[in-house]
């Protein structure tokens, strides 16, 4: 909202056109908590942008929608084009897990997500503790943030990351399970490049995900996905073909 506040100021001085791209609208993300001059600055965005431009229908059927039939009237939905692949440094995906796992090489469950609610990475812990035939045939890998200070200051992710390891740190998973509390670009790199190596697969089970970046990247390091068939994630796949939707509680 920011961002888009700047732009029309420098339209309305230097006379250059606007092209809006809002990624997690407000009214969305937060609901009936949304700060009120963000869902303003945003409304006024949408209304007076010369294009606005998104990449998913949830975010032009969904989103933008809440802010009214005014908002939609410039809505173009142009499909990322770009190729995400990260350089992986060799080693890296070795590095980061730390020796956690017992058989590094089987077929790799893996999740990168921050630790909040909406992400719904505690459904994907218990699928796989409760599920012994998944356990035989994979090891699960969650990224789950920077298990710093930062982290333990904000009290959803601490809960968040206090669940996974109450669900996840068992005798019956452990070597089959990592919670690597750190990790660089390049881990994550490796970590992609090492699941599609493996015949593993890409989780995102979010209860609402507005767009889904890490399905690109999966894509771009020749990952397929599990995703979440609530926004952006069901454009993603169904343009790229590179695996299903399915509904992210059980």
């Amino acid at each position: 909202a920011d961002a888009a506040e700047w732009a029309l100021a420098a339209r309305d001085r230097f006379g250059i056109p606007v092209i809006y791209t809002p990624h997690s609208l407000a009214l969305s993300k937060s609901g009936g908590a949304a700060d009120s001059r963000r869902v303003a600055a945003e409304r006024r965005a949408l209304e007076e942008a010369d294009a606005v431009v998104l990449s998913s229908r949830d975010e032009a059927e969904r989103q933008v929608a809440a802010y009214g039939a005014g908002a939609q009237a410039r809505v173009h939905r142009v499909a990322p084009g770009v190729s995400l692949r990260r350089p992986a440094a060799p080693g890296s995906e070795a590095k980061v897990l730390d020796g956690r796992l017992d058989d590094p090489a089987r077929p790799m469950l893996l999740a990168v997500a921050r630790p909040v609610a909406r992400k719904n990475l505690a459904t994907l812990a218990r699928v796989y503790a409760g599920s012994p035939a998944l356990q035989a045939r994979a090891n699960l890998v969650i990224l789950a943030g920077q298990h710093g200070e930062a982290l333990q200051a904000n009290a959803e992710a601490r809960r968040e990351l206090t669940q996974l390891h109450d669900i996840l740190d068992t005798p019956a998973l452990m070597g089959k399970v990592a919670l690597p509390p750190r990790h660089s670009q390049e881990d994550v790199a490796a970590l992609f490049e090492s699941a599609a190596r493996g015949q593993g697969v890409f989780v995102n089970l979010a209860l609402h995900e507005p767009f889904g970046l890490t399905m690109l990247e999966a894509a771009a390091h020749g990952l397929p996905v599990v995703a979440t068939q609530e926004g952006g994630p069901a454009d993603i796949v169904a343009d790229l073909a590179h695996g299903l939707c399915v509904p992210p509680s059980c």
